[in-house]
């Protein structure tokens, strides 16, 4: 969903009222996407930013999701394409709604610290390495896709290229209060749309990756072929 192409119908357009609650006026453009579901069975709601005129329909890209804690609905917060808000500039303009839940800001970065990543490995039970060397490698990382909610990294990816023929995806994690909610296959989703971008005519890319332990499955969908096969045999590594 994040940094996802919609087309948005306004049915609550900057100016206008909520058509129960006459006292909720719309500072911003509001409406939904017609034919998507959201988890509360209704069509998935949308606020847009970055535009100050009423409107009645809007084309732009999702920057940012609301996730309510005493709420099963979730709302999306879209932009025109190249406009960006931080998260206490998204909060500002749509808590005229969201103040009366307790609400957190999913939005998708390219950025985590090494003490993030090193936490994030050791929340999933990864293997513990210096900061230092945590601090080399996301320097020399080809791509970082990390979604944060309120500032705090919950799903990453991580890949390396040589710029050459080989991509390796080194790093695939989610926080394990937040699996299941499809935030890693966002995480991959961005991660292959990047790695085909670099693809230029009559190139070929190899793009590896080792997965977790009964985790094959999941990369499979994206088109990874698990080892051995009739092909190749296993992969193999060592820590030194």
């Amino acid at each position: 969903m994040l940094g996802q192409k919609v087309d948005v119908k306004i049915d609550r357009p900057m100016g206008s009222y909520h058509p129960e609650h006459k006292d909720m006026y719309y500072p911003i453009n509001y409406g939904y996407i017609d034919g998507l579901l959201a988890p509360d069975g209704e069509e998935q709601d949308v606020y847009v930013l970055g535009v100050q005129e009423p409107l009645t329909e809007f084309t732009g890209n999702v920057i940012a999701v609301v996730r309510r804690d005493d709420d099963v609905e979730m709302k999306w917060v879209a932009a025109p394409e190249g406009v960006t808000f931080t998260r206490e500039e998204i909060m500002e303009q749509i808590m005229f709604t969201e103040q009366y839940y307790k609400s957190h800001l999913l939005m998708l970065t390219d950025f985590i610290t090494p003490e993030e990543y090193m936490e994030m490995r050791d929340v999933v039970g990864w293997s513990q390495f210096p900061i230092e060397q945590a601090k080399e490698g996301l320097k020399n990382s080809a791509y970082i896709c990390c979604i944060r909610e309120d500032d705090k990294p919950v799903a990453l990816g991580r890949v390396i290229w040589d710029h050459g023929y080989v991509v390796y995806i080194a790093d695939i994690i989610v926080r394990p209060e937040y699996q299941g909610k499809g935030l890693g296959r966002e995480v991959m989703e961005h991660v292959m749309e990047t790695i085909r971008s670099w693809l230029k005519p009559d190139y070929k890319l190899m793009v590896s990756l080792m997965s977790a332990k009964g985790k094959e499955e999941f990369y499979s969908k994206f088109g990874f072929e698990t080892r051995p096969n009739d092909s190749v045999g296993c992969g193999m590594h060592q820590w030194l």
